[in-house]
């Protein structure tokens, strides 16, 4: 994709990947202090400067995981109420990274976005032939569910914490965004479904709850195979106490993370008296379905 001004067709090429995490994780940036609410994502890069921090995640292919969705961090405002639009935040992202590309075309209504790119990814302009399009996704926050708005994302308000999507998928003539896939947000840590940062009894607990059921990452989905279930439990204990490095760069395949600290003796009996005690709760949540049928 050349980078060039095109009118009206505005190309745009936004900035830096960056690491989004959530958590209580500070550090210090030119003696501000800053709290990083993106702990528990993989970011590719940080771009722009400023006191608030938002996220961008683009998926290129639903249905395929966390390996081609992609998360992106931003910097900006010097107060803790200043806010950016949706296409600012697409813009920060494009002046970060050269790798980062998008088309937007301007109407009397908004900017429609129609073509993003990202290294070896790039979506096809729309309209296309295989009907495929890019929809537009934003959650206040990390652990929030994803909604598809009803305006553009040049009238969006990102704030403080805020996350933007946008996932190419064959729509066709559908417009319903109950009928969508929605953006996968890729995270550090197999286990931590709260993205957090970390895997523990909290997360056990929303996997418990969940256990049988659909789901995504939320629900304890850790595999991305749709449902909540042993396998997810396995990645879970696994993990289990484990903390996502902050500042790295961590895809869920090939996953590198620290333990803060290494398990002990006692640590690790601890995590097999919780996989024995999930085991007989998800048994005992399987004979109380059995009997109600």
């Amino acid at each position: 994709m050349t980078r060039a001004l095109i009118v009206p067709r505005v190309r745009v090429f936004a900035g830096r990947t960056f690491v989004l995490g959530l958590g209580a994780v500070l550090f210090n940036v030119a003696g501000l202090s800053f709290a990083d609410a993106f702990s528990g994502l993989t970011i590719e890069d940080w771009s722009g400067t400023g006191v608030n921090t938002a996220a961008l995640v683009v998926d290129f292919a639903p249905g395929n995981g966390a390996s081609d969705s992609f998360a992106f961090g931003v910097r900006f405002g010097t107060s803790p109420s200043d806010t950016i639009t949706g296409l600012q935040l697409l813009q920060a992202v494009y002046d970060g990274n050269p790798n980062f590309d998008f088309h937007y075309t301007q109407f009397d209504n908004g900017a429609y976005v129609d073509e993003i790119a990202y290294k070896q990814y790039d979506s096809p302009p729309i309209p296309n032939p295989t009907g495929v399009w890019w929809t537009y996704w934003t959650s206040s926050s990390v652990g929030q569910p994803w909604t598809s708005p009803d305006f553009g994302c040049s009238s969006r308000i990102v704030s403080n914490g805020s996350i933007d999507g946008w996932l190419a998928q064959a729509t066709g003539d559908d417009w319903n965004p109950n009928d969508w896939s929605q953006p996968i947000i890729p995270c550090q840590l197999a286990g931590d479904a709260n993205m957090d940062g970390t895997v523990n009894l909290s997360d056990l607990g929303t996997l418990i709850d969940n256990f049988g059921k659909p789901g995504n990452w939320l629900a304890g989905d850790f595999n991305y195979d749709g449902k909540v279930d042993l396998g997810d439990l396995g990645e879970l204990i696994n993990n289990f106490g484990k903390s996502a490095p902050v500042g790295s760069s961590v895809a869920i395949a090939g996953m590198n993370v620290s333990t803060v600290p290494e398990p002990s003796m006692l640590a690790l009996s601890a995590i097999g008296g919780l996989a024995l005690f999930a085991w007989c709760l998800c048994r005992r949540k399987r004979r109380q379905s059995a009997a109600l049928r």
